[in-house]
């Protein structure tokens, strides 16, 4: 009775062993994992906060920011953390192969930064011109592209770093400081042409509002039942008018025509 009871106990205790380990190897497995998501959330909400700090800046009224939460932080980032991540995927693929990878790398690279180029020549073009929607696409898709190259590089650094038992050296540093700076240039410039682009009345790409008295304004931000609103003047930063719901006829991305009016009123001059 003993013997069976012993033989109990250590198929108990066996079992526990095993739950231990399994338990102690998710974790480990985890760890990794959450580190990396946490620093891409981070990365997200830096990028963020760079491009709204941008473009409510072009618009005089930088002090927009602070006034928005994480989730806005973050819907302002997600185009070049998306191609960040499609960069990451593209480098993972070929990394187990680093002859393969180093040529497909660098043909991509060189790719991607001559499209670079001359995009930006473009964009700066395209605003001298005062065609700001253009610049702001241009820059959209320059983004995209600088995400994919920084994405790209990082397969090169991760392996790096792997085969160096994770060990930082100075060159290593310098790299992903200027994957940093480019980040933060290209998300900031975007900001900065998008602002241009909506504080232009004929240009804007915000949606239209009409408060009880008339007045047509132009969306920036809905928070805690207030609307924060612009009137668009040429050459000049538009004037800021925060506003409750009761005070709003209607938001919309069209405007509406009264009787007679052909053109838009938000680029009438009031």
């Amino acid at each position: 009775m003993s013997l069976k009871k012993s033989k109990e106990e250590e198929t108990g205790q066996d079992w526990n062993r095993k739950v231990t380990s399994a338990y102690q190897f998710t974790l480990t497995s985890l760890a990794p994992i959450a580190s990396y998501l946490l620093s891409i959330w981070l990365l997200a909400c830096l990028l963020g906060w760079q491009r709204a700090n941008s473009y409510y800046s072009s618009l005089g009224a930088k002090w927009l920011t602070s006034e928005l939460t994480t989730l806005s932080l973050l819907s302002f980032s997600y185009w070049p953390v998306l191609a960040f991540v499609i960069g990451m995927l593209l480098t993972f693929s070929d990394v187990a192969d680093r002859n393969f990878f180093e040529k497909r790398k660098n043909t991509a690279l060189i790719i991607c930064i001559t499209l670079l180029f001359f995009g930006m020549c473009f964009a700066g073009w395209e605003n001298w011109n005062e065609r700001y929607a253009n610049s702001a696409a241009t820059y959209w898709s320059a983004l995209f592209l600088l995400a994919l190259i920084v994405g790209l590089n990082f397969g090169v650094l991760a392996l790096r770093l792997f085969e160096n038992n994770f060990k930082w050296h100075s060159n290593d540093i310098w790299v992903a400081s200027i994957f940093i700076f480019l980040f933060l240039f290209f998300s900031g410039s975007l900001g900065t042409a998008e602002g241009i682009r909506d504080a232009h009345p004929e240009q804007s790409e915000l949606d239209i509002v009409e408060n009880i008295n008339g007045d047509v304004l132009r969306l920036l931000l809905q928070k805690n039942g207030l609307i924060y609103a612009a009137e668009l003047r040429v050459k000049e930063n538009p004037k800021i008018t925060i506003l409750n719901h009761d005070e709003i006829r209607y938001i919309s991305k069209i405007a509406k025509k009264t009787k007679g009016q052909k053109d838009d009123p938000s680029t009438q001059k009031k």
